[in-house]
């Protein structure tokens, strides 16, 4: 694109990252992020909230504490999708079986950074708004919410 002379934007890197995001390859995701200063664009919240669910998408607890950790690092992002793309994914939509101990294991630690995430936010005094299902999901799954939090 760029060698036929056609500038990027920040619609071209919104889909960009939107591509990657839905690959799940935040790794890819976050190179194309970091391009966009090279081609003079600057990210606005969408962009930085892409990121986000670049990582939460992984599902792993590994991946939800980038997830988190950027979020926390770029204030831009907050809002309502990142908060939502995290929180929804820290677990699964399906029960997972009696047999399925190593899923169990990812859930439970998924929800302790959930935890700590959704604390951290409202102590810093911010209100946002959660999926229905998403709360419903995590309170069943031991989650405590701040009255900061609606749904």
């Amino acid at each position: 694109m760029v060698n036929n002379g056609i500038r990027p934007n920040g619609h071209t890197f919104r889909y960009l990252l939107e591509a990657w995001t839905v690959a799940c390859k935040p790794q890819r995701a976050l190179q194309v992020f970091h391009s966009m200063k090279l081609h003079g664009v600057e990210g606005e919240s969408f962009h930085y909230g892409a990121i986000v669910d670049s990582f939460a998408r992984m599902r792993t607890p590994e991946y939800i504490h980038m997830a988190i950790c950027f979020l926390k690092q770029h204030p831009i992002a907050h809002g309502q999708y990142a908060f939502n793309a995290i929180l929804s994914r820290c677990v699964p939509e399906m029960k997972p079986s009696e047999e399925d101990i190593e899923l169990k294991e990812i859930i439970k630690e998924n929800i302790s950074l959930a935890q700590e995430m959704v604390i951290y936010f409202h102590e810093k005094g911010f209100r946002y708004e959660v999926l229905e299902k998403t709360h419903w999901r995590l309170k069943k799954s031991g989650l405590n919410w701040p009255r900061t939090v609606r749904y």
